[in-house]
């Protein structure tokens, strides 16, 4: 990571986004609803899953500790903003499968993955121009 960082790049690592048992697009059409695939639900308690993550949140902090300038970017309170967490917003799937971003679910997020770009940015250092070859 260092290399990277000295070559003035920004690294940036996104924490775990929430795991869904059933694929909530595969299931959002009316006749795939009684698929068995789709019986492990889309619905999940925030607390189980951020017990569930706990030890990858513990790691990349003392990975960020470690180097200060890393960006960590952490889409969980945008997927989940509330007690329980859906796969679907409204009747749009935020999930292809159980963990992988339907495009909407990507729309959804850029905003936020947009800001903490530019935040991050702001404490690179400046660059030196490039040589003409």
């Amino acid at each position: 990571m260092s290399t990277l960082q000295e070559a003035g790049l920004l690294v940036v690592i996104d924490a775990p986004k929430p795991i869904f048992k059933s694929p909530a697009f595969r299931c959002s059409d009316w006749f795939n609803a009684r698929n068995p695939i789709c019986a492990g639900g889309f619905v999940i308690e925030r607390d189980f899953l951020e017990q569930r993550r706990r030890p990858v949140m513990n790691a990349l902090a003392e990975l960020k500790t470690l180097h200060p300038e890393l960006a960590v970017w952490d889409p969980f309170p945008v997927l989940c903003p509330e007690t329980v967490c859906s796969a679907f917003d409204g009747p749009l799937p935020m999930f292809l499968d159980g963990d992988h971003l339907s495009g909407h679910g990507n729309r959804v997020l850029f905003p936020s993955f947009l800001a903490m770009l530019e935040s991050a940015a702001q404490h690179l250092p400046p660059r030196a121009s490039a040589k003409a070859i």
